[in-house]
């Protein structure tokens, strides 16, 4: 059974691999959307080690004296196709690179380029309103937090002209 998961693993990893060069990227924290609505702006936050005590070796983040934070945004998108683990394609044909966690390489690794590039061939349905809470690492719990529920609570927020209904993958 092992041989031939690793088989089909090897297969998806390779059929994906080359529909890559068919995936175009739009970064829209590189490259804001001008309908998006700004929730923070860009800031920098800088650690103030006297408001805590480290007990056992420093995490790395310590390291840093300040991090960049990027805006926060919400972009309101029509005629999307969300693919495979939450991917989102807009009306051009671009994958958001926000539905890939902001990184290339994550999209790299998800194994889904053959899906984005090919999901006219798939079966689809449509809706008024979608909110895609899945991703290639949703079964992690800190993704789930920080991905997932972050995203609920904009939704909460905008809250969809009250369409809300929910969806789940069998």
């Amino acid at each position: 059974m092992a041989l031939f998961r690793d088989l089909k693993f090897a297969l998806v990893r390779a059929v994906s691999t080359a529909f890559r060069p068919l995936v175009s990227v739009r970064d829209t924290r590189r490259h804001p959307d001008p309908a998006g609505i700004t929730l923070r702006p860009a800031r920098t936050i800088a650690w103030h080690r006297g408001r805590f005590t480290l007990h056992g070796d420093p995490p790395f983040w310590t390291r840093f004296k300040e991090v960049r934070l990027d805006a926060a945004a919400v972009l309101d998108l029509s005629h999307v196709d969300v693919v495979g683990k939450g991917l989102v394609v807009d009306a051009d044909g671009k994958l958001l690179l926000e539905s890939a966690i902001f990184q290339e390489e994550y999209l790299r690794r998800s194994y889904q380029n053959h899906l984005v590039a090919l999901r006219a061939l798939l079966p689809a349905s449509h809706h008024a309103f979608a909110l895609p809470l899945i991703n290639y690492l949703d079964r992690n719990y800190f993704h789930w937090m920080l991905e997932g529920i972050g995203r609920l609570a904009g939704g909460v927020a905008h809250d969809f002209n009250g369409a809300w209904s929910v969806r789940t993958s069998s």
